[in-house]
């Protein structure tokens, strides 16, 4: 299937998740929190979280973000993210508290692996800027996709942990 509008790339399978609230990660089957110290305010580290150019900078799995809702971004806004292995992620803002926490899910991915995913940032002040909390947390959709994360927890945990220690290189270098 191709997309309208003369643009030629393949519209990606399309397969819908749970919609689950900005608290579930508490409830989630599975939940990864990743931490990092930065030397620049909440503010300054919220408004890095929700670039869409910054994205792939830090997550390195992020190969392309775009906003497909119009601006002023908050709660409700939507993205497009396109990631490693032609995995595409259509996100929504649950909350949004700049300086103080970011929240989405996915309402719908181009794989079938999970049931629900949801990212949650939380930023505290600190004497010397700020202290970044990000709690990753999803439901796998079949036994297999069980299996996987059972697995490959360790390594997954460690990507998302190297994802967040870049944050205070891409965040220097925009100063």
């Amino acid at each position: 299937m191709l997309r309208g509008g003369g643009n030629h790339e393949p519209m990606a399978t399309r397969h819908e998740f749970d919609k689950v609230d900005a608290d579930w990660a508490a409830r989630a089957p599975v939940r990864f929190e990743s931490a990092v110290d930065i030397d620049a305010t909440p503010e300054t580290v919220f408004d890095v979280l929700v670039d869409a150019d910054a994205l792939p900078r830090w997550a390195k799995v992020v190969r392309h973000a775009r906003w497909t809702s119009g601006e002023p971004y908050g709660v409700g806004s939507e993205r497009t993210v396109k990631m490693v292995a032609g995995l595409t992620g259509f996100e929504k803002f649950l909350v949004w508290e700049r300086g103080d926490r970011l929240v989405f899910r996915f309402d719908a991915t181009s794989s079938s692996m999970l049931s629900a995913f949801l990212e949650d940032y939380r930023l505290e002040r600190t004497p010397t800027g700020c202290r970044l909390t990000w709690i990753t947390a999803m439901a796998p959709r079949n036994p297999v996709a069980k299996l996987g994360m059972t697995v490959g927890r360790p390594v997954v945990a460690a990507m998302l942990q190297r994802f967040v220690d870049a944050l205070p290189g891409v965040i220097a270098a925009r100063s």
